[in-house]
């Protein structure tokens, strides 16, 4: 039965036959990869983000963590702390993350944190949540 096969079809047609089936599955497993099976570039909101902070309030000086759940798995994410730090993180397979820094707030304020996507150009906000600074102490 091997043979009458390979009798009738030369290596060429062999050849053809295998790189198609290479590429098809080279072609599964891209799509299989993506996150979400999307490849369309936009942000895939899942609607329950939020984000919170611990301690809270915090002292000058102090650790602080910026915790997140509700994303997307494998979500990518750029935390803006303030006016000036920006964290990075990346949700579990159960949506959630965090990211710890050290507080450096000199005087008493009330500090707004906005999670957005990781490299989108659009800053699409995804949460957005506040913690009170204390300051240092004088």
């Amino acid at each position: 039965m091997r043979r009458i096969l390979l009798d009738r079809a030369g290596p060429r047609t062999i050849c053809q036959v295998l790189l198609v089936l290479v590429m098809s599955m080279m072609m599964i497993s891209t799509v299989t990869a993506a996150p979400g099976g999307s490849k369309s570039g936009r942000v895939q909101r899942t609607g329950n983000e939020r984000c919170w902070v611990t301690p809270d309030p915090v002292n000058d000086g102090q650790q602080y963590t910026v915790f997140g759940s509700g994303f997307t798995t494998g979500q990518a994410v750029s935390i803006f702390v303030g006016d000036g730090s920006i964290l990075m993180g990346v949700s579990d397979n159960l949506g959630v993350f965090s990211a710890w820094d050290w507080a450096s707030f000199r005087s008493p304020a009330s500090i707004t944190v906005n999670v957005y996507p990781s490299g989108d150009r659009k800053m699409t906000l995804l949460a957005t949540c506040s913690f009170q600074a204390n300051g240092s102490a004088q």
